[in-house]
């Protein structure tokens, strides 16, 4: 029978290659192929791949905490370095947490058994893997692993096996990180128009009738703005279509920065054309925040290489005070009618606002502002 002793050292990682293993490419490849391992992998999927892997390049090293003896700590701190691990060094447990509050740690070596359990006391937000260090005792592994721990080791392991357990934990603390680095990467994809940087039609098709839903549920005011950028076509056609995308990249930087943080939000939702969306807000905070925007737009020229043209927005706003909770395709109508507003604008003449107050069961009113 393997005793516990010989259990404590036994390689879940069979490859003592201390330095190398897996790439962050080829492991971000591993899990775009496990999705689908019957097909091939996509150009689109290694272009992924490739952006993450530089994403991870640039990034500092994975951190280790080592908390030992002294008679360990220097034989320690020297295979984590080998295994790719800046190592802080904690001679209590009260630096210890706050090396960990301060800074994201990977992964945590100690031979303080107490401290194994106050670790997965305290919870984190990412994965910190905790190897306790044991000096080949009956029943140490199990108490490690009760506390927590996962992984244990005796310290009077071969160099090798400890750079190659060590190097087993660099390499899932890199998994972890190109899983967060793949998240982030895709989510940004899914929910941000790409040329300027503020949300797009799909998150804009998504969130907004979930805002909608939710002022009718609370009683609560909420506003919709729909936004074009006076003859922009004009200015696209004249000056290129490089001069047009850097003009509608500054209209939204301009735009966005008139909006409160947090709370209001647009999107781009065709080629000049955006939303704004205002949570809990009524048609008069609204319209004065439309009007700080076409203000935005128009006071300053937009220049560039071979060009200064000066251009205006017209906003067609829509605003409930307060909806019944069965009221049938509230934001639709909503929508409809800030894109009648924008008409009414655009008939009446451009660079303006013209506001509507959505009720129920009278005639809405709009004013022009």
């Amino acid at each position: 029978m393997t005793s516990t002793r010989q259990r404590a050292l036994e390689s879940r990682d069979v490859s003592c290659d201390t330095g190398g293993g897996e790439s962050p490419t080829q492991l971000v490849r591993q899990i775009l192929r496990h999705r689908d391992p019957v097909s091939q992998p996509a150009s689109g999927e290694e272009d992924i791949a490739a952006n993450v892997s530089v994403m991870l390049r640039v990034q500092p090293p994975s951190k280790a905490l080592l908390m030992v003896g002294a008679e360990l700590c220097e034989r320690l701190r020297l295979a984590l370095q080998e295994a790719g691990f800046e190592v802080t060094i904690a001679p209590t447990k009260d630096r210890a947490i706050d090396a960990l509050a301060s800074h994201h740690h990977t992964l945590a070596v100690t031979d303080h058994l107490e401290f194994v359990r106050s670790l997965r006391a305290l919870g984190t937000s990412r994965v910190l893997q905790i190897i306790q260090i044991t000096s080949g005792l009956d029943g140490e592994l199990e108490a490690a692993l009760s506390c927590g721990a996962d992984e244990c080791l005796n310290g009077e392991a071969p160099d090798t096996l400890l750079q190659a357990r060590f190097s087993a934990a660099r390499r899932m603390s890199d998994l972890e990180s190109a899983l967060r680095a793949t998240f982030i990467v895709g989510h940004r994809l899914a929910t941000t128009d790409q040329l300027t940087g503020v949300a797009n039609r799909r998150f804009y098709a998504k969130h907004y009738p979930r805002e909608i839903s939710r002022a009718a549920r609370y009683g609560h005011a909420v506003s919709v703005a729909m936004c074009d950028i006076d003859h922009f076509k004009r200015a696209n056609d004249e000056y290129g279509h490089a001069a047009g995308d850097m003009i509608l990249r500054e209209c939204a930087q301009r735009m966005q920065q008139c909006l409160h943080r947090g709370s209001d939000w647009m999107a781009r939702v065709g080629g000049d054309e955006f939303a704004v969306v205002f949570p809990e807000t009524a048609i008069d905070r609204a319209l004065d925040i439309c009007r700080k925007m076409r203000d935005a737009v128009s006071s300053t020229p937009f220049v560039g290489d071979g060009m200064q043209v000066s251009l205006t927005a017209s906003f067609g706003l829509a605003s409930l005070k307060g909806a019944p909770k069965d009221a049938k395709r509230l934001a639709e109508r909503l929508l409809s009618a800030a894109d009648q507003a924008l008409y009414q604008r655009k008939a009446a003449g451009r660079n303006g606002v013209t506001a509507t107050k959505l009720q129920f069961g009278l005639d809405n009113s709009t004013q022009p502002a």
